[in-house]
Parts: C-alpha cells; structure tokens; sequence
C-alpha cells in the first residue's frame, strides 16, 4: 500500500477539470493500492478552498472528502515542520508525510513544495509523475 499526500491544488484540480489530477485523485479514492494520508487541518483546508470556488458544487466537495476520508488514514501530526519558506500552510503536507510513512507528495505548486524535490524519504512529484510512478509501484 502506497502511502500519498495530497496538497490542496491538486484535490481542487481534480474536482473541477478531468485531466492528470482527477486521475489522481480517482485514484486515491478508489484504488486499494494507494491510501491519501489526510490529517484534520488539511481536510479543513480542501473544504475551505473547495467553498471559495463557485464551480465546486457542495455534492462534488462532498463526495470527495468523503472519499478520501474513506480510503485514506487520518493522521494527527505530533511534529511542526518549518519546511516551506513562503507558505507555512504547506508544511502541513510535510508533517503528515512524516507521520505516515508516506512515499509521495502530489503537488502542482512549483513555487513552493515541488523544488523541495524530497523530504527525509517523501518524494514530492507532480500529478504527471505521479500517473507514471503509481503504475510501477
């Protein structure tokens, strides 16, 4: 089983357009070989961003946070990283990473979490990557 997180561009890309990250994310939620690892903070945040985007309707959010709820590991992050420099939101990703185990971070976001490249052992890979390396794994 792989362990995987999933920053919130990602989940809301999924959501709205079909392309590589609702594959991942259809993935995540449907696969028995992948487990989202989620802690409670990050499924507030995908709720709260998932609100701020009109296309997103409330059974679409629903479905999906339920889903990878569902399918994934509530983790509850004993340690504060201090990882990405310009957004400390995305150091949430980081600590369930670690918490978990998991292989994988899913990140769009090339400014912040994506030249991070690794994390102790957390790859971080984008949607296309993660299409790739999901298959082999």
């Amino acid at each position: 089983m792989v362990k995987i997180g999933l920053d919130t561009n990602v989940v809301i890309s999924g959501i709205i357009a079909y392309g590589l990250s609702a594959e991942v994310l259809e993935e995540c939620i449907k696969s028995n070989n992948l487990t989202p690892v989620v802690s409670p903070e990050l499924l507030t945040e995908y709720r709260e961003k998932c609100n701020e985007i009109e296309p997103i309707s409330v059974k679409a959010r629903y479905a999906t946070i339920q889903g990878l709820k569902q399918n994934g590991k509530i983790v509850y992050p004993e340690e504060n990283l201090t990882i990405v420099e310009n957004d400390a939101d995305d150091d949430k990703l980081f600590e369930i990473a670690i918490e978990s185990d998991a292989k994988y971070i899913i990140s769009g976001d090339k400014r912040h979490v994506l030249p991070i490249g690794k994390f102790e052992k957390t790859e971080v890979i984008t949607p296309r990557q993660a299409t790739e390396k999901l298959q082999t794994d």
